[in-house]
């Protein structure tokens, strides 16, 4: 269905579902509410409803871009910055060649923000255009066997090579040891041992296994995200400061310190994305580590 409906009336579709979704699921409603309320506490209770509404709105939404992805990705005039970022980072697909003409590879740091999986194709449809294909991406599962093979066939399509959770990063480094280009998502917890960061000012257990190996790699982190324009019709791709960008390699011998320091900063451009668009990130996730 949503291969051949109007982009448009794909959205909608995904957005009613998304919708239902949000009222049929109260535990995840109630964690949203209690995450919004943490991070945003000055933000009036009757706007966070509908930052929560919108979340989940667009989370539907997202699902259509990111089955419509290939029919999308090509379509130069789908894609805008925010005003003055050309000016400052120079486009896209420049600035993808200029940081990985060094041969050190190029992580890109993102976020459940907007439609995150149509960020990936369009990213990895520039890269393909200049040659620096592909871009690697560790997924989720959805534990439907045939489901998953068809997002994986997907994937594949639109130029992306995708590395299931289940694999670990060691495939996505390799990758991106060879000189490639690799996406994460780093505004999850997935364990709770893992090193807490201050995300909205609270510790949020944060995996540190791509930091860590960018700082003994010297390789450069570019923070990104995808959101949509206050019309919808247009996605607009933001850009935060390289990171690690004039680091020396350490022979993969990193500087805790140095670790420390880029992993705050990675979650600091993060945040910054989500509070210039709090209705478009997905709140449901269990983020930071709660007390008792």
């Amino acid at each position: 269905m949503f291969d051949v409906l109007p982009p448009g009336w794909g959205r909608r579709c995904g957005g009613m579902l998304g919708r239902a979704a949000f009222r049929l699921r109260p535990r995840e409603r109630a964690r949203a509410a209690d995450n919004l309320a943490l991070a945003l506490p000055e933000v009036d209770p009757g706007k966070r409803a509908e930052i929560l509404a919108r979340s989940a709105v667009l989370l539907g939404s997202n699902f259509h871009d990111m089955m419509a992805a290939g029919r999308l990705v090509g379509r130069d005039g789908l894609f805008g910055a925010p005003a003055g970022e050309v000016e400052r980072f120079g486009t896209l697909d420049d600035q993808l060649v200029g940081l990985t003409a060094r041969g050190r590879g190029l992580i890109l740091v993102t976020a459940h923000i907007g439609a995150w999986e149509l960020l990936g194709a369009r990213v990895a449809h520039l890269l393909e255009r200049r040659g620096l294909g592909p871009l690697a991406v560790v997924t989720g599962t959805v534990h439907n066997p045939p489901v998953d093979a068809m997002l994986e066939r997907r994937r594949r399509a639109l130029g992306l090579l995708p590395v299931p959770r289940r694999q670990g990063l060691a495939p996505v480094l390799r990758h991106v040891r060879a000189g490639g280009v690799a996406a994460v998502l780093l505004d999850q917890k997935l364990d709770d041992t893992d090193p807490a960061v201050p995300f909205f000012g609270h510790p949020a257990p944060t995996p540190d296994a791509v930091v860590r190996f960018a700082v003994g790699r010297g390789v450069p982190l570019l923070p990104i995200a995808m959101a949509w324009d206050g019309s919808g019709g247009k996605h607009v791709i933001m850009r935060g400061r390289v990171l690690n960008e004039d680091a020396v390699p350490a022979d993969d011998k990193p500087d805790q310190a140095r670790v420390e320091r880029l992993h705050r900063e990675c979650q600091n451009a993060l945040e910054s994305f989500v509070r210039r668009n709090p209705g478009q990130w997905v709140w449901f996730h269990e983020r930071w580590r709660r007390k008792g």
